[in-house]
């Protein structure tokens, strides 16, 4: 693809003083990469001061004018579908069955963040004493810098730019060095919409780059996704602006719970589909299962011959049910854990190794490991306790569900869980017990809902979700109480 640079101002400009290239992969076909790309992080210091004169102008537009622009956004992406969809599966591997949902969330998006944001910016009135009323009102934060994933680099930065459009900001994108030709066509789609100059920019580049951004003192919040290692650098270089927002949605190393009482058939193909779908690159897949004893050889057998037929191939071809991991660092850090879990007491029922396919690539196969756990014992170790982001999940099998519940909590993860069982009493004691920001009942970890936030505690979390609550982090709000002259008490 060609690289137009990057959109500042209401138009895209290549990038200019200390420059830097790097090339953009295509992880399933190595032998055609998508293109390559130039950045500085000079250009960060532009993009700042055309996002400061867009928010001048921006924030005194009325709701109505913003929302037309958004429609215009709807319109563009619906005609765009098909071809960003080809260019994420392209970018980072994803089956395009798999691209093609992720952009039809990103379409289901608009018309449900115009309507949150609509709620946000009506505020909210209450009478108080006579003559005096209290309304709750809401401003724009001033400049809002989102930096995407590579995994799902379409819908997550969609779901935290719409409503910090529609609510006055201006933004700053930084898409993942992985996937810049995506990003570069979201610009291309907000191009489109024919928004004021500076209301909308993006940044392409690193982690330096995104270093420059998050640091940047003009900057009024950051929405991240990723790592807990880039959210704790990220802190770390926001340290002594207090006044910063600074939202971080992070990793996760999510159980799934099947109880003795848990429909097989259906606990086995959800937690199949976590495990292993995205070839397990998602912050909400399901890295651990537990089990306990009196359903685990069932749910074993039927498992392991589920997973034994997994698909692996290049993701525009629409027979394969996982595409490869996303660089060489990927595979790399995928095969040095999974060949940890013996030396923690793991037995391999399924091996990862790299794979060989017609089209040269970073192509893994889906490993499973399996530990039977102790009352009292608590499995510690870099295999057990790490985030992987592949295609590998660690089976335990305990006695009891309080067994479970333990091993569960004692991750320094708290994303989400899935719990299986029949039995209600057993779901509602499992929601009070576990430390999580989400809770899936007799459903995969990797489902989640736009209505509903999405975060977590511990390391996966600073408790500012996303999803329904990006408009509150859009925004801060102002308590107001007006009393019109001439009124009497």
């Amino acid at each position: 693809m060609i690289f137009k640079g990057n959109y500042i101002g209401g138009h895209f400009q290549k990038p200019q003083g200390n420059v830097q290239t790097l090339l953009s992969e295509d992880p399933g076909d190595l032998d055609h990469p998508v293109g390559t790309f130039a950045f500085s992080e000079e250009e960060v210091e532009r993009a700042v001061a055309a996002a400061q004169a867009g928010f001048s102008v921006w924030r005194e537009k009325p709701f109505t004018v913003r929302r037309r622009a958004i429609l215009q956004f709807h319109k563009a992406l619906r005609r765009r579908r098909e071809e960003l969809a080809q260019l994420i599966t392209r970018e980072m591997g994803k089956p395009i069955r798999d691209a093609l949902q992720e952009v039809d969330r990103m379409i289901e998006r608009v018309p449900l963040a115009s309507k949150e944001a609509g709620r946000l910016s009506e505020g909210k009135s209450y009478p108080l004493k006579r003559g005096v009323r209290g309304v709750l009102r809401y401003k724009p934060r001033g400049i809002l810098a989102i930096i995407g994933p590579f995994n799902f680099p379409g819908h997550i930065p969609n779901s935290q730019i719409l409503p910090a459009i529609l609510l006055g900001n201006s933004v700053i994108f930084k898409p993942s060095e992985f996937t810049p030709f995506v990003g570069q066509l979201l610009a291309e789609l907000w191009h489109e919409t024919g928004l004021p100059r500076g209301i909308f920019n993006l940044v392409q580049g690193d982690g330096r780059v995104g270093k420059t951004v998050v640091a940047h003192e003009k900057i009024h919040g950051i929405i991240f996704t990723g790592s807990y290692a880039t959210g704790q650098k990220i802190r770390e270089e926001t340290v002594h602006q207090v006044d910063k927002l600074v939202a971080l949605e992070m990793g996760g190393k999510n159980a799934a719970i099947v109880s003795r009482h848990a429909g097989l058939q259906n606990a086995v193909e959800n937690c199949l589909l976590g495990s292993f779908s995205i070839s397990g690159q998602r912050c909400n897949a399901t890295s651990r299962i537990i089990l306990e004893k009196k359903i685990a050889k069932p749910f074993l057998k039927s498992f392991m011959d589920k997973a034994k037929s997994v698909t692996v191939g290049y993701g525009l071809d629409e027979k394969n049910f996982m595409g490869p991991l996303v660089s060489q660092d990927a595979v790399e850090k995928y095969l040095y854990h999974t060949a940890l879990a013996p030396k923690e007491n793991f037995e391999v029922l399924q091996k990862g190794i790299p794979l060989e396919k017609e089209r040269r690539g970073y192509y893994v196969q889906p490993s499973v490991c399996l530990r039977e756990v102790k009352k009292g014992e608590t499995p510690r170790g870099p295999y057990t306790e790490e985030e992987i982001f592949g295609p590998n999940v660690a089976i335990y099998i305990v006695d009891a569900l309080e067994e479970a519940v333990r091993i569960h909590n004692a991750s320094r993860y708290g994303l989400i869980a899935s719990f299986f069982s029949k039995r209600k009493e057993e779901y509602e004691k499992i929601f009070r017990e576990l430390e999580v920001g989400l809770l899936n009942w007799n459903q995969a970890t990797i489902y989640s809902s736009a209505r509903l936030p999405f975060g977590g505690v511990k390391r996966s979390g600073n408790h500012h979700p996303v999803g329904a609550f990006v408009p509150h982090l859009c925004t801060y709000p102002v308590a107001v109480l007006e009393k019109p002259f001439g009124r009497r008490d």
